[in-house]
């Protein structure tokens, strides 16, 4: 629930702008996609690792920040992100 309020928290900001606005959105569908199975069920692989990315790209948009792609996702999940 917290990636889809961030996702919403993008989208309506004031500083909001046509990338993060297109990621949000892209994060809102995703998680309306996959959250049910992810919590109905928790051995589901595929649905935890899109709500996975979806939680990391509904933050990023931050209006500010660039929005983080697959390719970063896959950094994050193996310890090679750097800021």
């Amino acid at each position: 629930m917290d990636a889809l309020t961030h996702a919403i928290e993008s989208y309506t900001s004031r500083k909001r702008q046509p990338l993060t606005d297109t990621v949000a959105l892209a994060a809102v569908k995703r998680i309306f996609r996959y959250l049910p199975t992810a919590y109905s069920n928790g051995s589901d692989l595929t649905a935890r690792s899109e709500m996975a990315e979806d939680a990391i790209a509904s933050g990023s948009p931050a209006n500010t920040m660039k929005p983080v792609t697959k390719a970063d996702v896959i950094r994050i999940y193996c310890g090679l992100w750097e800021k």
